[in-house]
């Protein structure tokens, strides 16, 4: 594997105020992704995020595939976030670790490895897939906010669910797959949707509520 070094630029903690410069490296960060050892969720970030091949094959991927990620002008819905904070922001959100500076430079800098490949992940066309479906439909923003209230709020506003502003920084088919799906954070155990329980129309709805955007 190509091994790339990434300057990353980090405030000392200590008194001088002065830089300290990490020499990152691809080949660890490649393990880092792939790796779940010492992970508290279990989860690699491999498992909700696809590369090349996987993508080809029209493998679904719960979150943005891996190829583009670096060219993202927008990594978690937020315009300007850097790479490092983006990689650091999502093991602690999904993986329920905390990186080192050098671990979250390394991850960073084999990310940007992967090319400039489209970063919306591709949906399975399986006969009566709802995430399918609903990602397809014109949403409802307006209708999304009361869907929100009657079938999310209680878990979400005042449980143990992630709040909407937290939601609100990940993409639509992000969303979508986790209401129709294993939610990435087993931890949390949000039950699966169905069809009958949530119409399409309904998740395509909040999901839009949550983030009008892709």
């Amino acid at each position: 594997m190509k091994r790339a070094v990434l300057p990353v630029l980090l405030l000392a903690a200590a008194c001088g105020g002065g830089r300290a410069v990490i020499r990152a490296s691809a080949e660890q960060g490649a393990r880092l992704v792939q790796s779940a050892a010492g992970v508290p969720s279990h989860l690699a970030c491999a498992h909700c995020h696809a590369n090349t091949d996987e993508l080809r094959r029209g493998e679904r991927s719960p979150g943005p595939g891996w190829p583009g990620m670096a060219g993202n002008g927008a990594l978690k819905g937020i315009p300007g976030m850097s790479l490092v904070d983006a990689v650091t922001r999502c093991a602690m959100t999904y993986q329920a670790r905390s990186l080192s500076p050098a671990q979250a430079a390394d991850m960073a800098a084999w990310i940007a490895e992967q090319g400039d490949a489209p970063t919306v992940p591709r949906v399975e066309e399986a006969a009566g897939d709802p995430t399918a479906e609903a990602f397809k439909l014109a949403p409802d923003m307006d209708r999304g906010q009361e869907v929100w209230g009657q079938a999310c709020a209680r878990c979400h506003d005042d449980g143990p669910g992630p709040p909407a502003r937290e939601l609100q920084t990940q993409a639509r088919l992000e969303i979508l797959q986790k209401i129709y799906g294993t939610p990435p954070d087993l931890s949390r155990g949000m039950p699966a949707w169905t069809r009958a329980t949530l119409p399409p129309q309904d998740a395509a709805d909040v999901a839009a509520w949550l983030h009008p955007g892709m």
